[in-house]
């Protein structure tokens, strides 16, 4: 996402520049590491407490004798903002649990001093930090940790302080976040990427895994630009996959055949869970699974997924549970290995994988967002493009992932009381997650784990009919009741990103430019359009969607609303939405045809009454109109 967000820098500067020396700054000192030497300070004033260096050595014997209970580390390829002081000793007064202490970023372009590609970090993800340095190359640490952690490393150069934040979460230091960009990486170029996957960065990975007493293998992840580890244990934990399924006998058996057929990893069982199937079909499955040595579970209720789920564990006998819906296909041999690798390690919570529709080429899953949904990041998405700092490329920690493929420990599942039935059809995956992430642990999607999911075959989908759209809203408020702490708030989705999509797009307070509006060449046209919801407060926010009589596929087709009363006419910019509830019901092509805008209410005049509609433009500029009876 190349958005830019200032192209003034005045906000922006050396820390020489800003730094004041007064009280409120007297527990922290100013390491700068200008370990090439490129930096030009020599001629610059600055109080005694900022010192620079040009070898990890000299960091390190300043660090040793330091007075100072923490220490602002900034490398010098880096511009911090000059609130920085300000926002890190605000923190530090209210929390003095805190030992690492990191904010958000961005690209400073020298050739045009732009700001571009701000990266909205999520809360301490232990396994995003394991996959590259989410972190960044400005963070304060409490100074005492380099005699519980060790000193930098000489060895490792540049990226010496990667392997020391590392080390810092091996010893279960308090990582802390603070969502607000404070500096920016400088470069002479506004190229994207964010790091470079060198020896260094995979060494620093190495060593991490050494320190635990870890085997596993690496391997450059081809895309994604990083190294991807594959967690290799002593021991080989027997598996239970637990399979919901009931009168979908040839959709169970393409999935248990690809199971059967592309398992690298042997010691598993497979129990195929059935609640009430018919008597032909109950044969098939009876058949079926005493052929291939699959344990049957059968009993006529009304479908409870999480009953169902929690039936096949207690019929388990391993030490790890697979919960796999009946639509998935296998396409990896090595699937069960790395989700199970990933699962055995002691602050792993429940493992998910990138879960991609039938056509090979679109997400359906690569981690739960919990914006307006909970809902799929990147859902109907091409997994063909890199998107936001490797989301569907690095192994990334989630608040959530789907059950549609959920590993999860055995006596981490018991912890936590399993399923709740009373979540029958949705969220009970979610549910899940919340309380293991609640009991301590980091649920983690291994993007480098890729199956088919043949979504809703079973059962369909939760947008279908109105009683479907109201069992959903109703299991979505039990969530809520259930933890309340989490009632739109992810602490792995930055509060600077869209509450309204599932991209990872920048959040704003109003979705573009509001002008006023001359109709005349304007067509108007019956395109089929609905509004969902119209609130009024400062700001005016309108949902809807529209199936245009302009293709919307079309490549730079772009919607906007108007809202027209006797006084004036205004149009305002609208931001597209993916509506998957509208393509499945209507059968049509393109999911995108939501619409969100946000307005101030200072653009409407006092006392008009306003009708909503909504322009269509192609990219030739040609507009056409669609009104509805809606009002302002």
């Amino acid at each position: 996402m190349g958005v830019s967000r200032s192209k003034n820098n005045k906000d922006a500067g050396s820390i020489y520049d800003i730094w004041r020396n007064n009280a409120l700054y007297s527990n922290f000192s100013v390491a700068i590491m200008n370990l090439d030497g490129k930096s030009d300070v020599k001629n610059r004033s600055f109080g005694t407490i900022v010192k620079e260096f040009n070898k990890v050595s000299d960091l390190n014997i300043y660090l040793k004798n330091s007075s100072f209970e923490y220490t602002l580390l900034i490398y010098a390829d880096c511009e911090v903002s000059p609130s920085i002081c300000d926002v890190y000793s605000e923190i530090l007064l209210h929390r003095e649990d805190i030992d690492i202490l990191y904010s958000d970023e961005d690209i400073r372009c020298v050739k045009d001093d732009s700001r571009t590609f701000p990266f909205f970090k999520p809360d301490f993800s232990p396994d995003t930090l394991m996959s590259f340095p989410y972190i960044g190359k400005v963070f304060l640490f409490r100074t005492k940790l380099i005699e519980e952690v060790g000193f930098f490393d000489e060895s490792l150069g540049y990226e010496t302080y990667y392997d020391f934040l590392l080390k810092c979460f091996e010893k279960g230091k308090k990582f802390y976040h603070t969502p607000r960009v404070l500096f920016s990486q400088v470069r002479e170029s506004g190229d994207y990427e964010y790091f470079d996957a060198n020896d260094n960065i995979r060494i620093c990975q190495e060593n991490s895994l050494v320190r635990r007493g870890i085997f596993a293998t690496m391997a450059l992840e081809k895309r994604g630009g990083s190294f991807v580890v594959d967690y290799a244990w002593d021991d080989k934990p027997l598996v239970s996959i637990v399979i919901p399924s009931k009168d979908n006998f040839d959709v169970m058996k393409r999935c248990v055949d690809s199971i059967l057929k592309l398992t690298a990893y042997k010691n598993y069982e497979i129990i195929l869970v059935d609640n009430g199937s018919s008597d032909d079909n109950r044969e098939m499955y009876s058949k079926y699974t005493a052929d291939n040595s699959i344990k049957y579970v059968y009993g006529k209720k009304d479908f409870n997924f999480s009953y169902m789920c929690n039936v096949g564990a207690s019929h388990a006998k391993g030490e790890y549970l697979l919960f796999l819906n009946d639509d998935i296909e296998i396409i990896d041999v090595m699937w069960l290995s790395k989700l199970l690798g990933q699962a055995e390690l002691p602050h792993s919570g429940a493992i998910g994988c990138k879960l991609l529709f039938g056509d090979k080429e679109r997400i359906q899953h690569c981690g739960v967002i919990n914006n307006l949904g909970p809902t799929h990041a990147f859902w109907g998405f091409s997994d063909y493009t890199y998107y936001y700092f490797g989301r569907n490329r690095y192994n990334y920690n989630y608040l959530a992932v789907t059950g549609a493929c959920l590993m999860v420990s055995r006596a981490k599942f018991d912890e936590v009381d399993g399923f709740n039935n009373d979540l029958s059809i949705c969220y009970n995956d979610v549910d899940l997650c919340f309380k293991l992430y609640e009991h301590g642990y980091y649920n983690t999607v291994r993007n480098d784990v890729t199956l088919l999911h043949y979504e809703s075959v079973s059962r369909g989908s939760d947008y279908k009919d109105e009683e479907t759209e109201k069992r959903l809203n109703v299991e979505r408020k039990l969530l809520w009741s259930l933890h309340p702490d989490f009632v739109k708030k992810d602490p792995f989705y930055n509060i600077n990103l869209t509450q309204e999509k599932v991209d990872f797009d920048l959040r704003e307070s109003g979705t573009g430019s509001v002008n006023e509006i001359d109709l005349t060449d304007v067509k108007k046209t019956d395109s089929f359009m609905n509004i969902d919801s119209v609130e009024v407060g400062d700001e005016i926010k309108i949902r809807g969607w529209i199936i245009s009589k302009t293709d919307l596929r079309t490549l730079g087709c772009k919607l906007s609303v108007v809202l027209r009363s006797d006084e004036n006419v205004i149009e305002a910019d609208a931001v597209r939405q993916i509506r998957t509830d509208v393509q499945e019901s209507m059968g049509l092509k393109v999911s995108d045809i939501g619409f969100n805008c946000i307005l101030p209410k200072e653009y409407l005049q006092p006392c008009s009454n306003y009708t909503i509609g909504v322009i269509v433009r192609n990219p030739e500029g040609q507009a056409e109109v669609t009104w509805t009876k809606e009002k302002i």
